[in-house]
């Protein structure tokens, strides 16, 4: 991303996402050694498999308007048509969609382009108060990482590490996501571990686990920001890296020490 390609900094909350499909993506971390640059572009096999599934909807539901119906019918055709035209502007969004973010000299840009077009906004670093690891559960998605056939009926969890805003949520930026969840790790070494195969069932889990963990420390070595743990009262405080392993055993419970 080029510096002409970002508007002035704006003024108030970021904008809202537009019209986007559930799509489940991983996201890496960059070339930590100079300016941090992320950028996500359309999965455009999703948006082709919704936007014909939306056309068909349209064309039926449109097909069965033009005849004689009885009330129940033309309500039934009313309401697939809609879903049909939502589905397609799910897809033309995701075709559409293009998110770069930017963190150099101590300015965050963004810049997100969709349905309705380029939205963009800067922010000084300052703004923002640390780094919150967190997992993720969806119910519904498209595709998933990894996956590209996956089912639509099936769960993902994800890792993801979210760059806190001090005042505006709205103003949050994912900079880690990856499949599946801690909790899901954790849920996995215990069954391979307690199985035929002992403990170097869940060594590969093991792994993964101190993957999430050198992501999350590299990410705060390189923006100078603590990590941020929940509290009981449902707020966050600030962790130094020394306790990043404490907070990954906290994380787990019960879960071997190694994850």
């Amino acid at each position: 991303m080029t510096g002409g390609e970002l508007a002035e900094p704006a003024t108030g909350a970021a904008p809202a996402p537009g019209w986007e499909l559930p799509v489940v993506r991983a996201r890496a971390l960059p070339d930590l050694r100079g300016a941090l640059v992320w950028q996500d572009g359309p999965d455009v096999l999703a948006a082709a498999v919704v936007a014909l599934v939306g056309a068909i909807g349209v064309s039926l539901g449109v097909s069965s308007l033009a005849q004689d119906v009885t009330l129940v019918v033309a309500a039934a055709a009313v309401c697939l048509t809609v879903t049909g035209v939502v589905a397609v502007l799910a897809a033309v969004g995701e075709f559409l969609r293009l998110e770069r973010i930017r963190i150099e000299h101590g300015s965050v840009s963004v810049a997100r382009r969709g349905l309705a077009g380029w939205r963009r906004w800067q922010a000084p670093l300052a703004d923002y108060r640390g780094l919150e690891p967190r997992d993720r559960r969806r119910r519904f998605h498209v595709r998933n990482q990894g996956r590209p056939g996956g089912s639509l009926q099936a769960t993902v969890t994800e890792f993801v590490v979210v760059l806190r805003h001090r005042h505006d949520a709205a103003g949050d930026l994912e900079l880690f996501r990856v499949q599946p969840s801690l909790a899901t790790l954790r849920a996995m070494h215990a069954v391979r571990t307690a199985g035929r195969g002992g403990p170097a069932a869940g060594e590969a889990c093991e792994q993964a686990a101190r993957r999430y963990r050198d992501a999350l420390a590299s990410l705060c070595d390189a923006l100078e920001l603590p990590v941020l743990v929940a509290t009981l009262d449902g707020g966050h405080e600030a962790a130094s890296l020394e306790e990043l392993d404490l907070w990954l055993q906290r994380a787990q419970g019960d879960a071997s020490p190694a994850l």
